[in-house]
């Protein structure tokens, strides 16, 4: 047995816990990296609005497209060599995006960082649905997420002053190294699923799953009717389109147009736009919360909760933030703390949803609910950003000053706030 096998031993659960959150931790980075720097970004690349929404959509819409097979992936290849790869193609992608000169190689870096970024979420899920205890899931997806909540915190304040003390690519190349150095652990370290008794050399150097753990891998003809299940299954899909406004409007918010309301609207530095996004960027921390009170509300009441509270903090930006918010002494510390109680009440419910999600399917098919709910908050987040994008544009063609152009656009979040709560009044929690 080797020095690492020894090392790792009987806490490989918890070793491998750490370092595919750790994992997360990156791609939530990459998802918010361009939050306070895209001011910078497009002075260098030379790109309007509208561009400079699709130059961070790029991202979004190759990592919605993804989450599918992500999930098959991570049924079929196994979480072991999907991460791996997914987080050597990323590298490679962030060094594209670091490097290019021109909007087009920029936008190509972007798409290859999604593809590879989006086949880590399914894969954990998978691991923590197979190595740990069905009743702690939930809880221990919570915490996963509320750790790799420090991604988009990293990609608020320290990014902005590392962008100015270092330009915008120098960051993004760090984090092109870490991220393989993140491949390498996973490749030595995480194991498909838990030894067989009696035969731990087998389990620990091959990566291979026990049969509990590739139910859908060793019948395709089950996976196919599994996945004809989940296809016809309507609280699956309405799930998925409430995190798709939810969540998917975090993403915009964060990744991009928060800092453009900020800086643009606004007319703050990037430094100090990032320090009020900072608290934002910890949304994520209040998801043991959100599924407490799912566990002691329900989940539709949470759900309905959450979507409420989005839509009348989203009502005044669209109308124009009153002079106190944006003018007075205590503008920044306040327009924290509002746009934090908004990050909450978006992405404060993943966990939950994520959770809810599985309890409709067996474990076999853990990996693929997964990727189908994490593929409505991405091509939601795609759908917003870009669309933010144009009617900014629009706007400003228009005449419309930089402040009351953001402020329009905001109606796009506002309309996804409401249909999320549409969608939560209409949920009924199935009987399991």
């Amino acid at each position: 047995m080797s020095s690492l096998s020894v090392l790792v031993g009987r806490h490989r659960a918890w070793w491998l816990y750490v370092i595919m959150a750790a994992a997360t931790l990156i791609a939530c980075f990459q998802q918010a990296g361009l939050a306070t720097v895209s001011a910078s970004i497009a002075a260098s690349l030379k790109v309007e609005p509208a561009s400079l929404g699709l130059l961070t959509a790029a991202f979004f819409y190759a990592y919605a497209a993804m989450q599918l097979p992500a999930g098959l992936l991570s049924d079929g290849l196994g979480p072991r060599k999907s991460v791996t790869m997914a987080l050597f193609l990323a590298a490679v992608g962030t060094v594209v995006f670091a490097l290019a000169e021109s909007l087009g190689l920029a936008t190509a870096g972007r798409a290859l960082m999604g593809a590879g970024l989006a086949v880590i979420v399914a894969p954990q899920l998978k691991l923590i649905a197979v190595w740990f205890p069905a009743s702690a899931f939930s809880r221990l997806t919570a915490m996963a997420f509320a750790v790799t909540s420090f991604g988009p915190l990293m990609a608020t304040s320290p990014m902005a002053y590392a962008s100015a003390a270092f330009g915008w690519r120098a960051p993004f190349l760090l984090l092109a190294g870490l991220t393989l150095a993140c491949a390498g652990l996973v490749w030595l370290i995480v194991r498909d699923g838990p030894s067989r008794p009696g035969r731990p050399d087998q389990a620990a150097g091959t990566g291979r799953a026990p049969a509990a753990g590739r139910q859908g891998a060793a019948h395709p003809e089950a996976l196919r009717r599994k996945l004809a299940s989940l296809v016809k299954n309507r609280s699956l899909w309405l799930l998925g389109f409430w995190q798709g406004c939810q969540g998917g409007g975090y993403f915009a918010f964060l990744a991009l147009w928060g800092g453009q309301y900020l800086t643009q609207g606004l007319g703050l530095e990037p430094a100090e736009a990032g320090w009020i996004l900072t608290p934002s960027a910890c949304a994520l921390l209040a998801g043991p919360l959100v599924s407490l009170a799912a566990d002691k509300f329900s989940c539709r009441r949470t759900m309905i909760g959450l979507s409420a509270c989005n839509a009348l903090l989203m009502l005044p930006v669209f109308l124009g933030l009153p002079e106190p918010f944006t003018k007075s002494d205590w503008a920044g510390p306040a327009l924290a703390v509002y746009f934090l109680i908004f990050s909450i009440a978006a992405m404060g419910g993943a966990a939950m949803i994520f959770s809810a999600a599985k309890e409709l399917f067996d474990v076999s098919l853990a990996g693929t609910v997964s990727g189908f709910i994490n593929m409505f908050a991405f091509a939601g987040a795609a759908v917003l950003q870009q669309g933010m994008g144009l009617l900014v544009e629009y706007a400003l063609n228009g005449g419309a000053a930089p402040f009351e152009a953001q402020s329009r656009a905001y109606g796009f979040f506002l309309g996804a706030a409401l249909f999320s709560l549409f969608l939560a009044l209409r949920y009924k929690a199935p009987r399991i």
